[in-house]
């Protein structure tokens, strides 16, 4: 578990640079549970002070819901209603433009910087190859949510494999308990031993591993600042597009998805 007290979170707000967008990574939720983990998260982090976009890699853009593609060629969305609070998420379907960023540039994540300015964190949710592409220059660690039982410890190790050996990317595994039965915690802490040891004997990893009760405030809370210790920070300085103008404000998009 993450060490427990609020210390931590204060550092974080004081560190973190008045221009600056932090970027964090989730592997594609394996199901249902883990999007609802992952939706919990989001909202921990805007409680937390960071107003958050999820950009969704595991959605695509089209003309009745645009979305990463669009702005990046047009600068702007046709549409952009208010930031999420603490009960909804902005969201905006990414499949496609992730796939226009730059991966041969030295940051190629550092395009958002000047369009997404407005929020404090961005969350990329995407496939694990996607992520390995992009992720790399950045110095992320990205989040990976288990699946419950044998299939899902093997897809999580198949991600952390494969995070390791196409981007040399350490991983934060997390198994997750849906209720408060001793013997679910008990299978989550197995799992996370047994994913922890498949690294060591196969990829000589010290795998880092944690169990979300997703009940608790508590944890969900301490998952929520571990993100932001493992994103990473990209300013102004260091992107390529053209400095931000305040009469473009009012474009910046955010799709707010209530969950």
């Amino acid at each position: 578990m993450l060490d427990r007290g609020q210390h931590q979170g204060m550092g974080l707000l004081k560190r973190q640079p008045a221009s600056g967008l932090r970027l964090a990574a989730v592997a594609q939720a394996p199901d249902a549970q883990a999007l609802h983990a992952l939706w919990l998260l989001c909202q921990q982090l805007q409680q937390l002070g960071y107003p958050t976009l999820v950009l969704d890699g595991c959605a695509s853009e089209s003309e009745h819901s645009p979305g990463l593609a669009q702005l990046l060629q047009a600068g702007a969305l046709p549409v952009a209603p208010q930031p999420g609070d603490g009960a909804s998420i902005a969201v905006l379907p990414a499949a496609r433009g992730l796939r226009q960023l730059p991966l041969d540039a030295a940051m190629p994540l550092a395009p958002l910087q000047p369009l997404l300015r407005s929020y404090a964190v961005v969350l990329l949710h995407a496939p694990v190859p996607q992520l390995s592409a992009l992720l790399q220059p950045h110095s992320i660690v990205p989040l990976v949510l288990a699946a419950p039982g044998t299939s899902g410890t093997q897809q999580a190790y198949r991600h952390i494999k494969h995070l390791h050996l196409h981007a040399a990317l350490p991983s934060l595994v997390c198994a997750l308990v849906a209720g408060d039965s001793p013997a679910q915690e008990r299978q989550a802490r197995t799992q996370i031993t047994t994913l922890q040891r498949c690294a060591a004997d196969y990829l000589g990893l010290t795998q880092r591993g944690l169990v979300l009760r997703v009940q608790s405030p508590q944890d969900l809370q301490r998952l929520a600042l571990q993100l932001l210790e493992n994103a990473s920070t990209i300013t102004a300085a260091a992107s390529p597009l053209p400095p931000y103008y305040p009469r473009q404000a009012a474009a910046i998009p955010a799709f707010v998805r209530s969950h």
